[in-house]
């Protein structure tokens, strides 16, 4: 998964910003953002700021793309060291789903 990965491999994040559609709000989850749990859960202690929207915009290397009905979390941490060949796999492991949530 996309979480286990970030905590076990990234550097240590200074925070979080996270872009969710307004239709995953937590009347989607009848009543609690269990995405939002999964990500306290994970990162209790990450300062994380947040904005619910009509789309969200999600960067990728060949170009962005508009989203709906989604989340797109972005970390920023400080990548000092790291070469090209670790900073491009580590990239490369967080462009897949984030976690599938079944009722």
């Amino acid at each position: 998964m996309v979480l286990e990965a970030l905590a076990t491999n990234a550097p240590s994040p200074a925070f979080a910003w996270i872009s969710s559609s307004i239709g995953r709000d937590v009347a989607f989850f009848g009543g609690e953002d269990r995405d939002l749990a999964l990500w306290r859960e994970r990162f209790p202690q990450l300062p994380t700021l947040g904005a619910y929207g009509m789309g969200e915009l999600l960067p990728t290397q060949e170009h962005s793309h508009l989203l709906r009905y989604s989340k797109v979390y972005t970390v920023f941490s400080a990548w000092n060291g790291v070469n090209q060949q670790e900073s491009e796999e580590q990239s490369n492991a967080f462009n897949e789903p984030l976690t599938q949530i079944k009722e």
